[in-house]
């Protein structure tokens, strides 16, 4: 995560910093991404990028946060007008992400992080992220429990990781096979019925 030095940038250099970042790490995977580009293109010195950030990697999940970040305030929004039930929830999130996907500021950038993320793993990364609880709990404050077989906290979240762990692989399909947001949709619905008959009260 940033620093506090970075937090403390004025807007215009920390957006500067952000956009370059975003340039480099769409036009390539994150593997071959250079610090020495981004650092050149925020104008800024790359002992100056190490006061703000750890590594690229350190960057990257920053980037991510960002985007959940307004990613949830759109997802509680419409989870408030939902009618609760975990289906919905979880195709209203599958949708939202689709869109993202479709974005053209974020459309590559969020396409590399994917695959990168998806074929390799980083050390110091591989517990879960403090984003993807958030996630969970957002579901968790909204879903209507009484569908579920078990009303517990450990019961739906661990019907949440394995939902969780659908909709990552329904996507990377839908990036590598470039669906449309029906097929996407679809194929994350087909999936979901198996789930359903394990959680589902009687």
């Amino acid at each position: 995560m940033p620093s506090q030095t970075f937090k403390n940038l004025n807007k215009e250099k920390k957006n500067k910093i952000i956009n370059a970042a975003i340039q480099e790490f769409s036009e390539r995977n994150i593997g071959e991404a250079s610090i020495n580009k981004i650092v050149k293109n925020a104008e800024i010195s790359r002992g100056s990028f190490y006061t703000y950030f750890n590594d690229k990697y350190d960057l990257v999940h920053f980037l991510i946060d960002s985007v959940k970040l307004n990613l949830f305030k759109t997802l509680e929004a419409k989870f408030i007008d939902s009618n609760r039930r975990f289906h919905q929830l979880l195709l209203i999130v599958h949708d939202e992400l689709y869109s993202l996907l479709e974005n053209p500021k974020y459309n590559a950038l969020i396409k590399n992080i994917s695959l990168f993320f998806h074929n390799h793993f980083i050390e110091g990364h591989n517990e879960l992220p403090e984003g993807m609880q958030y996630d969970f709990k957002l579901i968790m404050d909204y879903v209507d429990r009484e569908e579920f077989k078990e009303n517990t906290d450990e019961f739906l979240f661990k019907t949440m990781m394995i939902t969780q762990a659908i909709l990552k692989e329904v996507l990377l399909i839908t990036i590598v096979q470039k669906s449309s947001i029906n097929d996407s949709r679809n194929r994350f619905t087909d999936l979901l019925r198996l789930v359903e008959q394990g959680y589902r009260r009687n």
